[in-house]
């Protein structure tokens, strides 16, 4: 009976495991195999490999938590990827133990270049943007709003010209006077680079119109993309007060009544084009953005609902010649590996970085990896790094670390100060006494000491 009852569990066991799902080119989950376009096969431990069903070669491996109706709803953990069907990578995407996005995050293209990446930490953006690369590798920001929280601060409020509000994924602006009322965000863009400005509305009224505000600098200063639900289209800019009309009322057929519409704004080499639903509605010669602020703009009584908004620099860095990451660092510090892939620096060193990279000697080589900040304290001026970088394999740590000092014991300093600005990448050490057990203003978060520290 003991024979038999094991014969059974490894029986099961291998039904299980060898269990296979199947995916149409939709991405729905199909009960015949006729229907698939991919089907996935799970191994123990939540390992899962899929493969393209006409070919058979490798979709996807990685760890699957639950297959769902919609193969991109289903919960992955861990480091998965993706591939196309002629073998190189789709994409390389990593989660936490909740099946969260977590960390460096990369999208490529079918001949292996990079399309695009972010960062995140346990679902949330790091960043308000993220990178975007065309099939030359040329480098682009984009900054995308979908409303699904008050990321770019948004004023909320209501007065006796209108109310703004976020609400289900969704943004509003109503208008209560003839005059109209607007919101608007600072993006960080160069006014003398390219720019896109796209997003989808809808508005409800028929007579009063709506739409977008771009390169705004102030209230005497823009450039406004208006249309209403009898079709008529108005656009033009504020210099100094002064109101240029290049369409007043324009009938034109491309916009849908009571629907949503996409509008799109162009600037490139110093010309601008004006777009709805994918049909070119006004094109000028010459022209320049006032600022950087990008909003929309509720005339009369007219309620605007946006679904979201992109803005995209169209002039871009190469990639190719930014491989060089001396040539751009903004700033150098130290850092202490404390658990993994975890390192520990001092918040002041990473406040204003858009990219961090640590670098690692090891056998007489450097070796650089890229991290995002994961936790930071600027009290204290400390932050936590994890290395993100795929190429990462554990390092040594620092460990035995006596807690407790005393006035006038010795200490001294490694590190890498100045390592940019002529005092080169090798360690320095310097050593000293302990002058205070307390900082400044007698703060028990520090302490001084006779060591003569450069920044780093």
């Amino acid at each position: 009976m003991k024979v038999f009852i094991l014969f059974i569990f490894i029986l099961l066991s291998g039904i299980i495991y060898s269990q296979e799902i199947y995916y149409n080119r939709d991405g729905k989950k199909v009960n015949n195999s006729n229907e698939a376009y991919i089907y996935c096969k799970k191994t123990e431990n939540n390992a899962c490999q899929c493969f393209y069903k006409n070919s058979d070669k490798l979709y996807f491996e990685g760890n699957v938590v639950q297959f769902a109706e919609i193969e991109d709803s289903s919960k992955f953990i861990g480091n998965c990827i993706w591939y196309f069907n002629n073998g190189k990578i789709q994409k390389k995407l990593n989660y936490d133990e909740n099946s969260r996005l977590d960390g460096y995050q990369q999208y490529l293209y079918e001949n292996g270049n990079l399309w695009k990446e972010y960062q995140l930490s346990h679902g949330k953006m790091l960043e308000n943007f993220y990178y975007e690369y065309d099939e030359n590798q040329n480098k682009y920001i984009i900054y995308e709003d979908n409303f699904d929280n008050n990321k770019y601060n948004w004023d909320l409020y209501e007065s006796t010209k209108g109310k703004s509000s976020i609400l289900n994924k969704k943004f509003y602006l109503n208008s209560y006077t003839k005059e109209g009322t607007s919101r608007f965000v600072y993006f960080d863009y160069n006014l003398n680079n390219d720019l896109i400005v796209e997003t989808k509305i809808k508005i409800t009224s028929r007579n009063s119109s709506a739409g977008l505000i771009i390169g705004l600098k102030d209230m005497d200063n823009f450039i406004y993309f208006l249309y209403d639900n009898l079709g008529n289209i108005s656009l033009g800019y504020f210099y100094e007060g002064a109101r240029i009309d290049k369409l007043s009322n324009l009938k034109s057929f491309d916009i849908k009544p009571n629907e949503e519409n996409v509008l799109k704004f162009i600037y490139k080499d110093k010309k601008f084009t004006f777009i709805v639903n994918g049909q070119v509605q006004y094109s000028s010669e010459y022209f320049k953005l006032f600022g950087n602020k990008i909003g929309f703009l509720s005339l009369g009584n007219a309620q605007l609902t946006a679904d979201y908004l992109k803005i995209k620099t169209l002039t871009s860095v190469n990639e190719k010649t930014a491989k060089n990451e001396d040539e751009k660092l903004k700033g150098t510090g130290t850092g202490f590996l404390i658990k993994d892939n975890y390192i520990i620096t001092c918040y002041h060193v990473i406040e204003k970085a858009n990219d961090i990279y640590v670098q690692i000697k090891e056998n007489g080589d450097n070796s650089v990896f890229k991290a995002i900040v994961d936790q930071k304290d600027k009290t204290n001026d400390l932050a936590l790094l994890k290395v993100t970088d795929e190429k990462w394999i554990n390092k040594p740590q620092w460990t035995n670390i006596a807690l407790g000092i005393s006035v006038g014991e010795t200490v001294f300093t490694l590190g890498y100060p100045l390592a940019y600005n002529g005092m080169g990448k090798e360690i320095k050490y310097s050593d000293g006494k302990i002058s205070s057990k307390t900082g400044y203003n007698d703060n028990p978060n520090s302490f001084q000491t006779s060591i003569p520290a450069q920044p780093g």
